[in-house]
């Protein structure tokens, strides 16, 4: 009897422990293949780019752009714009370094947003940020052919008056500036920098910068090394005019041009932008170019004689100019009209860079086709923004007029433009003639929005333009994007 009670007990053990395993094995099996499946979810290789796929349309579904916007070309090396593309990286949007390695065939310079040049108390310089830097990921990146350039931003950050003085009036100073960032450079293995200082300097004069960039020029050309000035557009939303372009245009032209030419044919670099985070506190004036040269001082010269210039051109340096800080100042032209002109402040609600603007800026600068405008990159937002009618917002200081009520803004991604277009799934993208911008308006908790986001069809209209004024591009920034818009490229 008892043998009987060991054998049952033996047999409903082995039992139990059959049926653990099989339990324990079909749950890591479903696990397995759910893991796999969200992965391809999230990386889909299609078969088709989404011109193919009749994705570049006016008027894209909502569905589509929700279903499709992770889905690119499975040939991520194939090039469908033949200019220049730097695209900026940045540590708060970790899906830029991936979109990096991916399609860095496709690029020209990556420009990681890592470093800040700090003057200490004791004089001395120092490059801060370098605990950002991945040279593992920098060599997944240069992957993609020896044409790409990893030239990262250097912004000088927190200077005071003082210390831009220390540095144009002491050569010693200067010399030190110039050795601490190359050394830096050189030890890390970058291809250049990615020059933002213009932002920095409060100064009512600018011949001081120009030197600064000059020298700065100087020395990276020596060391085989690429440099990128930015600098701001010729004129925002508050100098300009949606019917008949650039207030006060022939002296804007003259001035800007003056400068553009300055620079290239002097200091051999290039300029480009400021982004949506400008101080909206300063004035017009400010905002705008203050040259304070006199143009007697300048030549002004044409393309032919920079053709002819061979000492004084550089072919491999590239000159930005980013269009995504405009701010609508006239709406009566573009279909959706939600809201009007505020006459209180610049920093209006509506689309971030409006095509035609985006001409008019780069014309300003560079009148004619050749090698100067060619240095030219024409800047693309990756970003959008949600406008909204109620509530004390963070940012905005106007008043909607239709609404009788403050409004405020919130800069988006693409995780939140996904977001909210699955949210708002039944409305319909808007398709803005007048400024070449998809938008569309919802309604949530009392409050009226209207958003504006990059859309295929938009992106490709802006290439378009790149290619008939025969400028590159650059992207701010390729973390903040949808992974398709990459096909377009």
């Amino acid at each position: 009897m008892q043998r009987i009670l060991v054998k049952i007990l033996i047999c409903v053990l082995a039992t139990c422990w059959i049926s653990n395993v099989w339990r324990v094995c079909g749950t890591l099996s479903k696990k397995d293949k759910k893991d796999k499946k969200n992965k391809e979810n999230r990386m889909p290789h299609l078969e088709t780019n989404v011109m193919s796929r009749g994705l570049v349309v006016e008027n894209p579904k909502t569905r589509d752009i929700i279903k499709f916007h992770s889905s690119y070309y499975k040939n991520t090396t194939e090039v469908n714009f033949e200019g220049e593309v730097l695209v900026y990286v940045t540590p708060w949007n970790s899906h830029g370094y991936d979109i990096a390695k991916i399609f860095s065939s496709k690029f020209t310079y990556v420009s990681p947003v890592w470093l800040q040049v700090k003057r200490r108390k004791t004089g001395n310089f120092a490059i801060e940020g370098g605990h950002d830097i991945d040279q593992g990921w920098m060599a997944d990146v240069r992957k993609g052919g020896k044409h790409v350039k990893i030239v990262p931003r250097i912004l000088f950050d927190q200077w005071s008056l003082n210390d831009f003085h220390i540095i144009f009036s002491s050569e010693t100073a200067l010399l030190s500036l110039m050795d601490t960032i190359v050394s830096f450079l050189r030890v890390n293995h970058f291809d250049g920098l990615t020059l933002e200082v213009w932002s920095q300097y409060r100064g009512d004069t600018k011949e001081n910068l120009y030197l600064l960039v000059s020298k700065m020029a100087d020395v990276l050309h020596k060391e085989k090394m690429k440099i990128i000035l930015v600098i701001p557009p010729p004129f925002y939303a508050g100098d300009y005019n949606d019917n008949q372009g650039p207030l006060d245009s022939k002296t804007r032209t003259t001035t800007s041009r003056i400068f553009f030419q300055y620079v290239v044919r002097s200091v051999r670099v290039i300029p480009g932008c400021l982004f949506f985070v400008r101080m909206r506190e300063q004035t017009l004036n400010q905002i705008s170019y203050s040259y304070s040269f006199s143009s007697s001082n300048l030549k002004v010269s044409n393309d032919n004689d920079n053709d002819n210039d061979n000492d004084n051109d550089n072919d491999n340096d590239t000159m930005i100019i980013v269009n995504s800080v405009f701010h609508s100042t006239e709406r009566k032209d573009i279909s959706s009209n939600i809201y009007k002109v505020c006459d209180v402040c610049y920093y209006r609600p509506g689309p971030s860079a409006p095509l035609e603007w985006m001409k008019d800026c780069v014309l300003t600068l560079s009148p004619e086709k050749g090698k100067q405008r060619s240095k030219i990159l024409l800047g693309l937002n990756f970003y959008g923004q949600d406008f909204s009618s109620g509530g004390g917002g963070q940012l905005g200081s106007c008043c909607w007029k239709d609404l009788g009520a403050p409004y405020e803004f919130e800069v988006i991604v693409s995780h939140r433009y996904v977001e909210l277009l699955t949210k708002h799934k039944t409305e319909k993208l808007v398709w803005e003639e007048a400024v070449a911008e998809h938008s569309f308006s919802f309604s949530a908790a009392g409050s009226n929005h209207i958003v504006f986001y990059p859309t295929l069809k938009s992106i490709q209209v802006r290439l378009d333009l790149a290619r008939e004024l025969e400028v590159g591009i650059s992207i701010w920034e390729i973390g903040q994007g949808l992974d398709y818009f990459y096909d377009l490229l």
